[in-house]
Order: structure tokens, then C-alpha cells, then sequence
């Protein structure tokens, strides 16, 4: 039996709008029968704050949080973001985004030998998450 005969299959168990996104990725390689798509998780966001008006910077590490809080109000709204995904998304939503880092440990580092924020600043995430970033700034 050949390698083509196998036909090998890929199963990507993240949340919907993600697998897709990176089943994308595999188009060339795999026919869409070798490609299952299996959620093991569902993003579900909590109502937001009806405003932000206080908030002066947000942090992202995903792009659900930057769904999460949805459309900028304020155009002046800060978000300091991981990854060039999260950043792109946080821009096109309005807000004044930066890469601060492809991972949180790069964002904290960053934060933490740099200039303190000197206002409110609000990390919006899951309900799990790898590094406790609010405890550790």
C-alpha cells in the first residue's frame, strides 16, 4: 500500500473559526475528506462593559478577546497585542494596536523593563488561561 492510498487524515479539535483557519493552511496537501474538523471547544463571550470609557489601554493575547470587546468606541483606546493575527485584528476593529511579542512571556517582558502605563489598562481573556498576566504586572 502506497502513501497516497493511506490517505492520511488531519483532525483539528480547536474552536470552529480557528480550525478553519487552519485547515486552510492544508488545502494544497489534503482533500477535504482527509481534513475533520471536531471542536472540542466553543468560544462563548460573557456581555462586555457597556463602555470603556475609563479603560485607556487593553491587552490582547488572542484574537477572541479582541472579539470579545468587539468595535472600538474610542478610537484612542491603546491595545498592546501578541501575535501579528491579534494585532491585525484589534486594527481593523479600531483600535490603536501594537505587537508587543508572539507570546505572553514576550509581552510581560516588554512591559516589565519598559515604561509603566500610567493609566487604567484591561486584560481581556478566557476564562483559562497559561500565564497570569494581571498578577504578574
Amino acid at each position: 500500500m502506497t502513501y497516497n492510498e493511506l490517505k492520511p487524515k488531519l483532525i483539528i479539535t480547536r474552536p470552529v473559526d480557528a480550525a478553519n483557519l487552519f485547515a486552510s493552511f492544508f488545502e494544497k496537501e489534503l482533500k477535504k475528506d482527509q481534513i475533520i474538523i471536531s471542536p472540542l471547544l466553543e468560544i462563548k463571550f460573557f456581555k462586555r462593559p457597556k463602555t470603556l470609557e475609563q479603560i485607556h489601554c487593553l491587552i490582547f493575547t488572542s484574537s477572541n478577546g479582541v472579539k470579545a470587546a468587539g468595535q472600538a468606541a474610542n478610537k484612542n483606546i491603546k491595545a498592546l497585542c501578541v501575535g501579528n493575527r491579534t494585532t491585525d485584528l484589534a486594527s481593523s476593529l479600531g483600535y490603536s494596536a501594537e505587537k508587543i511579542g508572539d507570546n505572553v512571556e514576550q509581552l510581560l517582558k516588554t512591559l516589565c523593563k519598559g515604561e509603566k502605563i500610567a493609566s487604567e489598562i484591561l486584560h481581556i481573556h478566557g476564562k483559562y488561561t497559561k500565564v497570569d498576566l494581571v498578577n504578574q504586572l
